[in-house]
């Protein structure tokens, strides 16, 4: 099974050298776009940019503080906004790590409402992230759909003592090493099913290459989009099978070819 390595970043990295980081072999980067009802991880557009830049794969993740599903979908509501306009080629995961003082019930109406809150503003490609611990005894029936990323140290292969058939990502250390990171970094393998559709080893007639993924705001126009990501509009309605360019909505998502 091909797997590949990735890490997780935030605020706590401070300014990394990406291209350093693509150079010593890491496919994929994870980044904490904000957590709670309104912390902006202060690194998030220096991260992104910085790691589209080098040519890796991205995800991003939010760090959930809910206590009830009304502060779970305001929770989802900002941390859609603070994507809304990147592109993206790995699952949209949630973080929910502090779960002191909820019943396995609160727990997974919290993360359901959160989830679907994603899906309901364009972001349907999710992913959980969790310890093995939680991920046996708190997270388990309708959530189980979604693919896990699972996070356990010093072992030499994760658990299967969980309620997920098998992972999509394994963060395996919180102590590893990189270069352009200064201090330690999560280090993770991940597998195809971390991304979005296909994405990561797309064949577009016969020639290989890579899509990434943005969902069309308010105001957007194919000829604006394809500006930003340096391709042609034909090659969107292409990609798209968009029968009229002149037509688009907000919240449809776009598949971009990157060359």
């Amino acid at each position: 099974m091909t797997e590949f390595t990735g890490i997780d970043v935030s605020e706590w990295q401070g300014e990394i050298d990406f291209r350093a980081v693509k150079d010593e072999g890491i496919d994929i980067v994870y980044i904490r776009a904000g957590a709670g009802p309104a912390h902006r991880d202060p690194y998030l557009e220096r991260n992104y940019s910085g790691a589209s830049a080098a040519g890796l794969k991205i995800g991003f993740y939010h760090y959930l503080t809910a206590r009830t599903p009304l502060q779970a979908a305001a929770q989802a509501s900002f941390f859609a906004g603070l994507i809304s306009d990147k592109a993206y080629q790995c699952r949209t995961a949630m973080d929910f790590e502090d779960l002191s003082g909820l019943s396995v019930k609160e727990i997974a109406a919290i993360s359901a409402k959160f989830l679907d809150t994603l899906k309901g503003l364009g972001h349907s490609e999710l992913a959980i992230y969790s310890d093995a611990f939680n991920a046996k005894e708190n997270f388990g029936g309708s959530l189980t759909r979604y693919p896990l990323w699972l996070a356990q140290y010093g072992v030499k292969t994760p658990s299967a003592d969980i309620n997920w058939k098998s992972w999509a990502g394994w963060q395996y250390t919180d102590t590893g090493r990189v270069s352009g990171i200064k201090g330690n970094v999560d280090k993770n393998l991940f597998r195809q099913s971390i991304f979005t559709g296909s994405a990561g080893n797309i064949k577009d007639n016969g020639a290989e290459g890579d899509f990434v993924y943005y969902t069309i705001k308010k105001g957007d126009t194919l000829t604006r989009i394809a500006k930003k990501y340096r391709t042609t509009v034909s090659a969107l309605v292409k990609a798209n099978s968009i029968k009229n360019p002149d037509i688009i909505y907000a919240g449809q998502k776009l598949k971009i070819p990157v060359n």
